[in-house]
Formats: structure tokens, sequence, C-alpha cells
């Protein structure tokens, strides 16, 4: 699907974001070029979802 709409510039926060339908609104968010920060309940939770960010060519802080 091709993106209607241009986000670049804007910084998106999704809470708890680093699994299940957060983590899949950050990937959409991705495509619209918004600067993406990740929060999650747990350390590894946001470990694991930066290096599958990283592993996607997402990029995250």
């Amino acid at each position: 699907m091709e993106n209607s709409y241009d986000l670049n510039g804007i910084r998106a926060l999704m809470i708890r974001a680093a699994h299940g339908l957060g983590m899949s609104i950050e990937e959409e968010l991705a495509q619209t070029e918004a600067a993406l920060e990740v929060t999650g309940s747990t350390k590894s939770k946001i470990e694991y979802a930066l290096a599958h960010y990283k592993n996607m060519g997402i990029e995250v802080s």
C-alpha cells in the first residue's frame, strides 16, 4: 500500500510497543518517515524490539 501521508520530522512515541500490536503500528509508522522511540514493560522486550527494528532497517531510539 502506498503511503498517503508524510510524517517526516514528526516524533512518534508508542507506549509499550516492544511487541504485538504496538510493534506492528511502529513498523507502519516507520514507513511514514516518522522518528520512532521504543518503550516496553521489560528491558528484554525493549532489546528484542530494537534488534527487530534494526534487522528491518528501521531507525529507532
